[in-house]
């Protein structure tokens, strides 16, 4: 333990749905209230006890070390037989998940602390610690391929815009109403309309969203339906996740098919329809390319949870080719967006 710098230091977060870590520059003034924080360790497991629930747990790494935390994020070292790289993906197990979730009782809103001693119950499967290092191994490099290869897309069909039409977001968009639901008012059996949570536009959906095949919850109070009658979503609408713990703010997917139930926009989102039409699939893909999002970093608001209003999309840039280019450019990457999920 020391005590809190006065003069600004590196403050470590954990993103949620162990996407990592991530630093920050703490400025004079701006310290939290806590006499004393942790200096981070590398190759530790961290967990922030407020969104363990939402998985925000990672491995921490060398360049972690330059960081502080408060009590909120405990640390814990891994025995001998143990490889720290191993665990990065062992804690994405829908079981640790669910385990995490049961760990962390009810509070308000979205803050449900953690029971450490609970977490600290489960149980993992392990083989030794040479076939931990080869599978970590096996799965960073494949990590590190498919990420290049999604770079790689983007870049070369979204860096030659100048002759493209360009408009603001808010003269090709309707904005459209959202709910404020939480995942504890979802369910996935049933019910007469599904919902769409910011939570999985960051997380779990690609670009385009087939709701056909992606299991979208089902909201559990049949009453919620008829206040968004003049929101229901359709094929070709867009939704913006306006909340996250880090630049992801501003993730966007397009709407490509639905279920057979009415589907609405959720908690913390920003649903727009366009007001003429695009080519399928352009859309999830271009507003998801660092050409757009670029645009949006400067926009972004807050400390510990990073925003982005609907005013400030409205008056974003948005690129497009001719009609037939854009469902060329769609068809294209969701062939590459399919070969690279092939191969995860």
């Amino acid at each position: 333990m020391v005590p809190t710098p006065k003069d600004g230091y590196v403050r470590m977060g954990v993103r949620s749905h162990a996407k990592g870590t991530f630093l920050t520059m703490v400025k004079p003034g701006a310290e939290i209230e806590e006499k004393e924080l942790s200096r981070v360790k590398a190759h530790c497991l961290v967990v922030n006890i407020v969104f363990a629930w939402e998985q925000a747990i990672a491995i921490t790494s060398t360049e972690d070390e330059k960081a502080l935390v408060s009590h909120r994020f405990p640390q814990f070292l891994f025995h001998d037989d143990m490889h720290p790289d191993y665990f990065r993906y062992a804690i994405l197990n829908d079981s640790f998940e669910r385990h995490l979730w049961l760990a962390s009782p009810s509070g308000a809103g979205r803050n449900k602390t953690l029971n450490v001693g609970t977490m600290l119950e489960y149980s993992f499967t392990l083989p030794n610690k040479k076939e931990q290092e080869a599978i970590a191994s096996c799965l960073t490099r494949l990590d590190s391929l498919i990420t290049l290869h999604q770079r790689k897309r983007r870049k070369r069909l979204f860096t030659h815009l100048l002759v493209w039409e360009q408009r603001k977001l808010g003269d090709c968009f309707d904005f459209l109403k959202n709910n404020t639901l939480s995942r504890a008012d979802l369910n996935g059996e049933n019910g007469i309309a599904r919902n769409v949570h910011y939570g999985d536009i960051l997380i779990k959906f690609g670009d385009c969203l087939d709701g056909e095949q992606s299991d979208l919850p089902f909201i559990t109070d049949d009453t919620v339906l008829p206040k968004f009658a003049g929101s229901i979503l359709s094929e070709g609408d867009v939704i913006f996740a306006d909340t996250a713990e880090d630049e992801a703010a501003g993730k966007c997917i397009e709407l490509r098919k639905l279920p057979k139930e009415p589907t609405i926009s959720g908690l913390h989102t920003i649903p727009a329809r366009p007001r003429f039409p695009f080519g399928t699939g352009y859309l999830g893909h271009y507003l998801n390319s660092d050409a757009y999002h670029r645009q949006l970093l400067p926009l972004m608001q807050g400390i510990k949870v990073i925003s982005v209003s609907k005013a400030a999309l409205q008056d974003t840039q948005v690129r497009f080719p001719s009609l037939s280019e854009q469902s060329a450019i769609g068809v294209v990457l969701s062939e590459i967006d399919a070969l690279i999920t092939l191969h995860q």
